[in-house]
């Protein structure tokens, strides 16, 4: 609960009864990957871009103000591709059954970041590892990627072309967990999984208010109940898809795909920088084929967790009012 509370800044009151200690009752204490604030850097989520041309690996905060939109309004696209998990995590996936994928993106409208004129996004899903394996028949790359198929292009208005974002994925134990309840729930009603994930909210158009209560929920299912392991995690970061908006620590959006992975993990990735790509969502060689996928995305940075996501930039013009996100198929 102290990753909400105190640095996305959820309510205490929002995710529980608050003791005299100031703990969320209910909170257990710290379980695995729940770090301390000297190593949460490592928890962090590295942004990094794939360059086609190049094929090469950038990180997102170095792409040249040139190949970004020059200034206005901007509407940017995501979709997320593939989890591929280290043995490490792999392991960790199976035993404790399911994890969480929580995205948001919030307008930059007004000055005060919880101006009820910045509408907001939010995406929270779930993945089983079972699901995957039993549908990819065995084998290396079923063992060591997870596949996440939404099946809908989120798109987000940006005014100014630019938000700020949560990019945040735990693996969690179904048993005697509210996360565990919560996706039985959505089980139960008939909501199915694409392949292994399913999807159980995908809000667009939320005001300040109603995105920080999406937070609370999720902040409760997350942390109340269960062991559970953060892969990596971030309160709100400053993003860009113009020129203009960008600043030398912003998270930079340009059309193509990105790679996500813990910054405790980016030094494994130092010898596949360059002459690399994105193929059928997962980091391949350059020279790889759609026929050398399978064997070739688990031996690519095989010690390196990421998550893959496809970004579009399209220019706008909102004409001066702040219009909210939308998903289509």
């Amino acid at each position: 609960m102290d990753f909400w509370v105190n640095r996305v800044g959820v309510p205490a009151e929002l995710i529980g009864p608050v003791s005299r200690a100031g703990r969320v009752t209910g909170e257990v204490g710290m379980r695995s990957g729940e770090s301390s604030y000297a190593s949460a850097y490592g928890n962090e989520p590295l942004f990094l871009y794939v360059d086609d041309r190049e094929s090469r690996l950038s990180p997102a905060q170095e792409l040249h103000a040139d190949s970004l939109l020059p200034s206005g309004d901007a509407i940017l696209e995501m979709q997320i591709g593939r989890l591929r998990l280290n043995p490490s995590d792999q392991s960790r996936f199976e035993d404790l059954s399911s994890s969480g994928l929580y995205v948001d993106v919030q307008q930059k409208a007004a000055p005060a970041a919880d101006s009820p004129m910045a509408l907001g996004w939010s995406l929270l899903g779930a993945m089983m590892p079972k699901k995957f394996v039993k549908a990819g028949g065995g084998g290396a790359a079923a063992q060591s990627a997870t596949q996440t198929d939404l099946g809908a292009l989120q798109s987000i208005a940006l005014p100014g072309g630019s938000g700020r974002a949560m990019f945040n994925l735990f693996l969690k134990g179904q048993r005697r967990s509210a996360f565990g309840s919560f996706l039985a729930a959505f089980s139960e009603i008939g909501v199915t999984a694409t392949n292994s994930f399913l999807p159980m909210l995908q809000l667009p158009g939320l005001s300040a208010p109603a995105l920080m209560a999406i937070r609370a929920l999720v902040g409760k299912l997350q942390g109340l109940g269960g062991n559970q392991h953060w892969l990596f995690q971030t309160s709100p970061l400053d993003i860009a898809c113009t020129a203009e908006a960008a600043s030398s620590d912003t998270i930079r959006f340009r059309p193509g795909h990105y790679l996500v992975l813990p910054k405790s993990q980016a030094g494994l990735l130092k010898e596949h920088r360059d002459r690399v790509k994105v193929l059928d969502g997962f980091l391949v060689p350059k020279e790889a084929t759609a026929m050398d996928v399978y064997e070739a995305a688990p031996t690519t940075a095989p010690g390196v967790s990421y998550l893959t996501m496809r970004v579009g930039v399209k220019r706008t013009r909102l004409n001066g009012c702040v219009a909210g996100g939308a998903s289509r198929g």
